[in-house]
């Protein structure tokens, strides 16, 4: 589906649409914020200059050039305010970790965007072709860089794996090209068919020269990501506040469960934490069964009578599982002997 805008077109998908919407104007980048005096403001022509200004300050290795369908990306996200606020809101709740990974394998941290235009920040994403996680990864791919794909675990789920994955897989793509631009596309559509662009392209390495030879998806791709990149850094100057989900993914050790399957109840009772802390520390796992031998991210403990740790609330569902708690009989009554923690890793922010 095709968007028109004047005599240049938009992947329709980069335009999202909120129900509540009341009016279809996008806010000025003049403007901090939308006041009923001021209000919405037609653009102005000095747009194009604040934003190919505001991303050539963006400290980054990653070269953000400017251009008509880069803005009308950003202009989408400025739109749809809340949902644009809700995933910036994610973002910060995963940014430490991605930084954290990127840095180590020497990825540009910037390239903690990329979440935003790949899966929204939902670690149970999947595409219509299959692929998963935050990262999108498809299995086969997940596989060549040790993600695990079984009926009962998805490794391409978990945030810290998946994304240790995408840094590899990333830096491996940088190494091929020496281009960010160039290994974000092969990213989105594989280092095969950007390598055919290269060549119908005259053997020219700069993204902008081989689009036109890229799939219809990737030539968008990259503006996306460009434009998610500028929202991320100067949301605030548009007016948009970030939603915080009451979520956290600070964890206080490791811990391998047994030689017998279990699953995430009594794995949660034997070890005196709430099903929910399990479930959203441990997104790879399929169902409520969990494999024997299989390594857990284990949360600060909430019945710790020497309260050791801050309690990070969980989410509004936490006082029904903790009444429902009490009542759950164990299936594996010794279960607690047969969990080994192989090594504790308190998570630095």
């Amino acid at each position: 589906m095709i968007a028109v805008f004047g005599l240049t077109t938009v992947d329709a998908s980069l335009l999202w649409q909120d129900k509540d919407a009341e009016n279809k104007l996008a806010y000025n980048s003049l403007q901090a914020s939308s006041t009923p005096e001021v209000g919405l403001m037609e653009l102005s022509a000095m747009e194009d200059d604040l934003f190919r200004e505001r991303l050539r300050n963006i400290n980054t290795e990653v070269p953000l050039e400017f251009n008509q369908t880069i803005k009308r990306s950003i202009l989408a996200y400025l739109h749809n305010k809340k949902r644009t606020e809700r995933v910036i809101g994610l973002c910060q709740v995963y940014k430490p970790m991605f930084d954290n990974v990127l840095y180590e394998h020497n990825v540009p941290t910037l390239i903690a965007c990329l979440p935003i235009i790949e899966s929204e920040l939902n670690v149970h994403a999947k595409s219509p072709v299959g692929a998963m996680g935050l990262w999108q990864f498809m299995e086969s791919t997940g596989k060549m860089y040790s993600l695990d794909v079984n009926r009962h675990i998805d490794e391409r789920k978990d945030p810290q794996q998946a994304t240790v994955a995408a840094a590899e897989f990333l830096s491996e793509l940088h190494e091929r090209y020496d281009d960010w631009l160039l290994a974000l596309a092969a990213y989105n559509c594989g280092p095969g068919r950007v390598n055919t662009a290269i060549r119908r392209a005259g053997n020219k390495k700069d993204f902008w020269q081989i689009c036109k030879y890229l799939p219809r998806e990737t030539r968008y791709y990259v503006p996306k990501f460009i434009a998610a990149a500028y929202v991320y850094n100067y949301y605030f100057l548009h007016g948009l506040s970030p939603t915080v989900p009451d979520l956290s993914m600070d964890f206080a050790y490791y811990v391998t469960t047994g030689e017998e399957p279990t699953d995430v109840y009594n794995f949660a009772k034997s070890n005196n934490v709430l099903p929910s802390s399990v479930r959203r520390l441990n997104p790879a796992l399929l169902s409520d069964y969990i494999p024997s031998k299989t390594k857990l991210k284990m949360p600060y403990n909430k019945y710790d009578a020497e309260d050791k740790y801050a309690y990070l609330s969980e989410s509004t569902k936490l006082r029904e599982e903790i009444d429902t708690f009490s009542k759950i009989t164990p299936i594996v009554p010794n279960f607690v002997e047969n969990v080994e923690i192989t090594h504790e890793l308190v998570k630095i922010n």
